[in-house]
């Protein structure tokens, strides 16, 4: 794998020797290349605390989706990379829309996948929602995650509305 040594350098903390690999094939990978190297971009972004950088990568990762057939799918991993972005960068309200409009691209996903997609999504607009002190959004969105979480196979699914709920106290 041509990125696993970003990935390691990332987990040790070496970002810089990371982000450098992972910028080359986004400019010059195969076409799904492009499209790790911005998820893995995003990534290591985050975890440096560079959020603007971080929401770039996600607009990153949804263009080089766009021509691909399973575009649904990578449009998701974009749209999610750009919300947390957004998020760590102070635009709650702007991360939970994004968390929530993404409900629209788990058609193609089997029953507990796009209940598995969709509650952890919401978990992540419910976190930026809180972020806001918009609680009246937040509550509606509890009765939301425990409904669609129950319908996935994960235990963790099934428990999300706790952490909202925990987060509305």
């Amino acid at each position: 794998d041509q990125l696993f040594p970003g990935m390691v350098d990332i987990h040790r903390g070496r970002f810089e020797d990371g982000d450098r690999l992972f910028r080359l094939y986004l400019r010059t990978g195969t076409p799904r290349l492009r499209i790790q190297a911005a998820h893995w971009l995003a990534i290591s972004l985050r975890m440096q605390g560079r959020w603007n950088e971080s929401v770039e990568a996600g607009d990153a990762l949804l263009a080089a989706a766009a021509p691909r057939p399973e575009g649904d799918q990578l449009k998701l991993l974009g749209q999610l990379a750009r919300a947390l972005g957004l998020l760590g960068s102070a635009r709650p309200e702007e991360a939970a829309r994004l968390f929530e409009s993404s409900g629209q691209l788990y058609a193609q996903f089997s029953e507990s996948r796009r209940a598995r997609a969709e509650a952890w999504a919401l978990t992540h607009a419910g976190t930026a929602r809180a972020a806001a002190g918009d609680t009246v959004a937040l509550e509606a969105l509890i009765d939301r995650v425990q409904t669609v979480g129950a319908r996935s196979n994960y235990a963790r699914d099934q428990r999300l509305h706790h952490y909202l709920r925990a987060l509305l106290l």
